[in-house]
C-alpha cells in the first residue's frame, strides 16, 4: 500500500506523516508513506492508494491534482467492477 501526503508546508506534512504512521502501523503490515511538498508534477500522482491532500493548495494546483486523482480513481473502480 502506498500512502501519499501532499502539502506545501513541510513541517505540517511531517506531522501528518507521523500521525498516519501511528494510525496505520497496527492495521497494515506492508505500506509506505511519501510526502510531496513541492514540484507537484503529474508523475507523483500516477501511483498511490491513499492520498492526503492539503485543502489550502493554490486553486489551480489543487484542481489539476484532483482531476488526475479522479481519473485514477475512476480507472481503479472500473477495474474492480470488471473483476
Amino acid at each position: 500500500m502506498l500512502i501519499k501526503i501532499v502539502d506545501d508546508d513541510q513541517v505540517f506534512a511531517k506531522k501528518i506523516e507521523s500521525m498516519v504512521y501511528d494510525g496505520f502501523k497496527d492495521i497494515f503490515l506492508d505500506y509506505s508513506i511519501d510526502c510531496i511538498t513541492s514540484h507537484f508534477e503529474d508523475r507523483y500522482f500516477e501511483k498511490g492508494d491513499i492520498f492526503f491532500l492539503d485543502i489550502d493548495l493554490k486553486e489551480k494546483m489543487a484542481s489539476k491534482l484532483l482531476k488526475k486523482l479522479e481519473r485514477t480513481i475512476l480507472m481503479q473502480l472500473l477495474y474492480l467492477f470488471q473483476q
